[in-house]
């Protein structure tokens, strides 16, 4: 129960429960409950006076007390503003507390009550009037404009008091449950902000169970003449009262109470009342005796059959009179309202996890096992109910009331196993027992809101807010968030549950681990975010409280009394009654498209046309910036023969180092910035560092010596490390797997368009400042070219790329749905920003991990040196500097054709890795060249140059693999890190081997290049046999007969390895 508990506890502070202050003193029960009663009269006398104060004049209700110890009608004078109140009380209000046909329900039998009682109409008036007030203000009224309301509640303080201090013998149990029951309603909704009218109503309530129903829970063997035969004789007079007999109505009020402490104790505000019905249950455990009950816990057997014992109330209250369908529907449905408050009570129980893990932690491992047998023990009793709800569609015809019944109450279960796993020892969890109850509820809350709307998501408010806390799916929390949020208009607290549930996730976000939300309030951690959300200042008695969960606890809180879950009429139709329309947000339609089963069908034309359009709007930029990428780090390379040794003084080993510094920028900026890719939007973070870095590179033409060549070489590093990890990610999120090898070799195929393009820029402006045209050094101008032009790129990136296929600003609505439904296939969603500690040990842990990592160290000693060095090795093979620059350009034509076609024939022949190898292949033979050849055979070892450069294929091939092989967000993001990391140290030691001692021939280089290479096929032949045996234990273990595959499980961020639906590319 999500109510106004939550709300109330937001700024509430930690509280002794009554039992540990009890403890504490030493009191003994029976002065505790003294204590109690004295305290509960003093709280209910100050109320009366504190709203009384309040008062001004115009109060139309005039009465008389009745005369004392004579049972009479009501003596209440109503004004027209009480009849109208009353009116609504029995028909809008009575359809918002109960499902049933509002003659013949709960609501009706109070108000027949209240015909007898001033207590019960007190309350009755109060309660409607200032809710039928909050909707015709779309719950902008303040207690100041609702004296009527104030008075009524006060005037029944008083006459609680007299009750409670004995002065009041003639009021019954019946009378007294209805009208507290009423009052916490009342506090739910429009109590005070630290909730201490309702905490201390419910203690009150539990020391007068205590006191009043302890003989009265003797349930007799026939009840049937407990049962009055008409309406009119619903309230047990003194002579009855004293009985010791517990009427149908007062068990089903207590059940009712019994959820609402329930709920309560969740948020820390409840639980007195619970503890004291099941204490007092078990004193008179012989209530069971007999029954054919299948929970074996005491407490769960006692609350079921005091909700069994109330099962007969309707047809006993109105008996003939009572229409046959009318009792059908109540048998219909009284095992679904059983299990609805068989899942509060297993609430209750999970909220007194943390304080017995505080007092005794054995206490607290007792405690879940017996949580764990009443789950199981449920799951049992109700295996049809569970099952019917796991085959209903949208579909299903709503009309049957036990289906709209199953779509609420379900929601309810899997989000009290969502709870007690959030509050139990984690070694009771299990992802999936998470991922399955997360399931049921999305798929539910769906059918639901398909529909009827906004208006069915008040009865699963609870369930949503636990599921937005539990889901690691971006689209599923932007979907749930965005229900949640819609429901303000309901009342103010479902403003207020949202902006707390979304600050809350934030904060989860950021600290990277789970936190306990009930602590979090209790700390205070929210309290500017409440006092954001609260539009009038909190004041007792005048703050809205608008019960989160109004249509969830109490409306339908009986739980056995056959009610059937109805649209609500509310005060005015108009302005409550209309449904939102569904996809207001980008979230809703693709949920629409997921949940239930329902995939959205992409045809083949579809799937084209949308290819065609993602390709024209993101492959384009994607491609120019990262040819900027290599362009920006061969920069250097191009510049060391054109004057910049000289010019800024550089000596010995000071060129190796500036050529190393980059990648120390790179490796000591990797992960963070992998952490930030997935926190912050991706397209927009990726943008920022493209224009950083152009602005850096642009600064490199004003140095003049080694240290600031230095510090922008390492700023460099630091702002292109954003680059490679996050078009490979993004390249994830746009394309299906068997697209991604192809894409991913066109963008990283740009290094050779950018030593193509780069080398007939930097040849043309050596030549111009050979001929002296040009009033600066040449090399200083290639900067300032290279940087303006990456500058220039990164504008357009943070114009065209959106951070995902629901924000695209080129994409139609119905386009971004279908965007998204054409990866589904991937089996990895399109991203999530919570970072999971689990995910980031499995990485570390993963064989295939360090493979990939194994890989990037290997490969990139040999790029390092060379990419670094190349002009220079030219230079030694017997070509002038000039012509150097320009023999350089082949190379990147190599690399292109073999990037493309490696890129190609892997997605065309479903084998990237096994095809990549034909150009490391290659390079192996170029790298036998450079060290076999002599001297002399300068062109064969510039041919054996040029095929080196075909060795990427590989490197590009398992950097697409990370982003189809590696699911699981956080551990896609931490392999691509590592990744990188190891990039950056190969490509710092890289250039280290190319020592000038060894100038100019630089053999020991060229045997480095030659081994890695050797090693690097060892790998990736490796890497392929791994991935094609997780591949047959996957399809072994779907072929299992006991295997079901799980719905949706591509949008539950699951892992490679813990999704078994996953199948390795290779």
């Amino acid at each position: 129960m999500l109510s106004i508990t939550f709300v109330l506890r937001l700024s509430a502070k930690g509280k002794k429960t009554e039992e540990e202050s009890r403890l504490t003193r030493g009191e003994s029960e029976s002065e505790s409950q003294e204590a109690g009663i004295r305290s509960f009269e003093k709280e209910v006398d100050n109320s009366s006076q504190v709203i009384a104060s309040n008062l001004g004049t115009g109060y139309l209700c005039h009465y008389s007390p009745s005369p004392p110890n004579i049972p009479a009608a009501c003596s209440l004078t109503l004004g027209l503003q009480e009849r109208e109140a009353i009116q609504y009380f029995r028909t809008t209000f009575s359809r918002h507390q109960h499902t049933k046909n509002p003659q013949y329900n709960v609501i009706s039998v109070i108000y027949n009550i209240a015909t007898k009682s001033e207590l019960a109409m007190h309350m009755a008036v109060s309660v409607a009037r200032r809710e039928m007030l909050c909707l015709q203000n779309n719950g902008q009224t303040d207690v100041k404009d609702d004296d009527i309301s104030i008075l009524h509640y006060s005037a029944a303080l008083s006459q609680l008091a007299e009750f409670v201090n004995g002065a009041d013998a003639v009021t019954g149990l019946d009378t007294i449950l209805a009208s507290i029951w009423l009052m916490l309603t009342y506090e739910q909704k429009f109590g005070d902000g630290n909730g201490v009218g309702l905490s201390s109503h419910l203690k009150g309530l539990a020391t007068i169970v205590q006191s009043e129903a302890r003989q009265a829970l003797t349930l007799p063997a026939d009840a049937n003449h407990h049962i009055p035969s008409s309406a009119n004789t619903m309230e047990l007079d003194s002579s009855q009262r004293r009985m010791h007999t517990l009427s149908l109505f007062s068990a089903r009020m207590l059940i009712w109470i019994s959820l609402l402490d329930a709920g309560a104790a969740s948020t820390g505000l409840g639980g007195d009342f619970n503890a004291s019905l099941h204490g007092l249950l078990e004193e008179h455990a012989h209530i069971c005796d007999g029954c054919d009950s299948r929970l074996q816990t005491s407490l769960f057997r006692s609350f079921t059959e005091v909700a069994k014992y109330s099962n007969p109330l309707f047809c006993r209250v109105w008996g003939d009179d009572y229409p046959i369908q009318e009792l059908m529907d109540d048998i219909s449905n009284h095992d679904i309202f059983l299990l609805y408050g068989s899942c509060f009570q297993v609430r209750y129980m999970a909220s007194r996890l943390d304080s017995l893990r505080k007092q005794i932690s054995t206490a607290a491992e007792q405690c879940e096992d017996v949580i764990e047998l009443a789950f199981q023990e449920i799951a049992e009793t109700y295996t049809e109910t569970f099952l019917l709800a796991s085959k209903i569609t949208v579909e299903t015809d709503n009309s049957l009331r036990v289906i709209k019944n199953l779509r609420f109450i379900v929601p309810h279960y899997h989000a009290a196993i969502l709870y007690y796993v959030r509050c139990a020892d984690p070694r009771r969890s299990s992802p999936d027992r998470r991922m399955a109850s997360l399931k049921m509820i999305m798929k539910l809350a769906y059918q639901s809101f398909k529909l009827e709307g906004d208006e069915a998501m008040l009865r699963i408010a609870w369930p949503l807010f636990i599921a937005i806390l539990e889901t690691d799916d971006l689209l599923h929390r932007e979907w749930l968030i965005a229900r949640l949020r819609a429901l303000g208009k309901f009342g103010k607290n479902y403003s207020r549950a949202a902006v707390f549930v979304e600050s809350f996730v934030a904060e989860e976000e950021r600290k990277g681990e789970r936190l306990d939300f009930q602590a979090y309030l209790t700390s205070g951690g929210f309290e500017h975010h409440y006092e954001h959300a609260t539009a009038t200042p909190l004041t007792s008695e005048s703050e809205e409280m608008t019960d989160i969960m109004h249509t969830t606890e109490a409306k339908d809180s009986a739980i056995n009394n056959g009610a059937d879950v109805e649209k609500h009429e509310t005060v005015d139709d108009v302005d409550v009654g209309k449904h939102e329309a569904i996809g207001v947000r980008d979230g809703d339609e693709a949920m629409a498209a997921f949940q239930d089963g329902q995939i959205v069908d992409v045809d083949e034309d579809t799937n084209r046309r949308l290819l065609r359009k993602i390709d024209r709007h993101i492959l384009p930029i994607m491609c120019a910036v990262y040819c900027m990428n290599y362009l920006d780090k061969t920069t250097l390379s191009y510049a060391s023969i054109m004057g910049l040794k000289e010019d800024i003084h550089l000596a010995g080993d000071n060129y190796q180092w500036l050529a190393s510094l980059f990648y120390f920028g790179y490796l000591t900026w990797e992960w963070p910035t992998v952490r930030l890719l997935q926190r912050l939007p991706i397209a927009k973070y990726s943008g920022f560092c493209v224009i950083c870095w152009g602005v850096t590179l642009a600064l490199f033409a004003v140095v003049h010596n080694f240290k600031g060549a230095a510090i922008i070489r390492f700023l460099l590093g630091a702002f292109e490390s954003a680059v490679t990890p996050g078009w490979a990610l993004i390249t994830s999120q746009w394309y299906k797997r068997s697209e991604q090898g192809s894409r991913t070799g066109l963008w990283f195929s740009f290094n050779g368009f950018a030593q193509i393009f780069g080398g007939v820029i930097a040849y043309g402006i050596a030549v111009g400042g050979q001929r002296d045209i040009y009033t600066i050094q040449p090399w200083r101008i290639l900067f300032i070219l290279t940087g303006s032009l990456t500058f220039c790129l990164g504008i357009i990136f943070l114009i065209v790329v959106p951070d995902n296929q629901l924000k695209s600003r080129w994409l139609s609505e119905t386009d971004r749905v279908l965007a998204v439904a054409r990866v589904r296939v991937n089996q990895q969603g399109i991203g999530n920003k919570h970072f999971k500690t689990y995910q980031f040990k499995e990485a570390l842990m993963d064989p295939l991990a360090w493979a990939f990592a194994f890989y990037s160290i290997a490969s990139n000693i040999p790029n390092g040196g060379i990419s670094n060095f190349f002009s220079q090795l030219i230079v030694s093979f017997g070509y002038s500097p000039t012509q150097s620059l320009l023999l350089g350009t082949p190379a990147g034509a190599v690399q292109v054709v073999s990037l493309l076609l490696s890129g190609w024939y892997g997605d065309k022949y479903k084998n990237r890795l096994l095809v990549s190898l034909g150009g490391l292949s290659l390079a192996v033979l170029g790298a036998i060249l450079l060290v076999a050849l002599p001297d002399a055979a300068k062109a064969g070892k510039l041919v054996g140059y040029y095929l080196t450069l075909a060795g990427t294929t590989p490197f590009v091939a398992l950097l697409s693999l990370i982003s189809s092989n590696i699911a699981g967000y956080t551990k896609k993001t931490t392999v691509a890190a590592m990744y990188l990391i190891f990039y950056c140290a190969g490509n710092i030691i890289g250039p280290q081997t190319f020592r000038p001692a060894d100038a100019p021939g630089f053999i020991p280089a060229k045997v480095t290049i030659l081994v890695c290479y050797i090693l690097c096929m060892i790998d990736v032949i490796f890497i392929w046999w791994y991935c094609r045996r997780m591949n047959q234990k996957k399809a072994a273990l779907r072929a299992e007969p006991g295997y079901v595959t799980q719905e949706n499980s591509e949008w539950l961020d699951l892992t490679d390895k813990e999704n078994p639906e996953f199948v390795y590319t290779l």
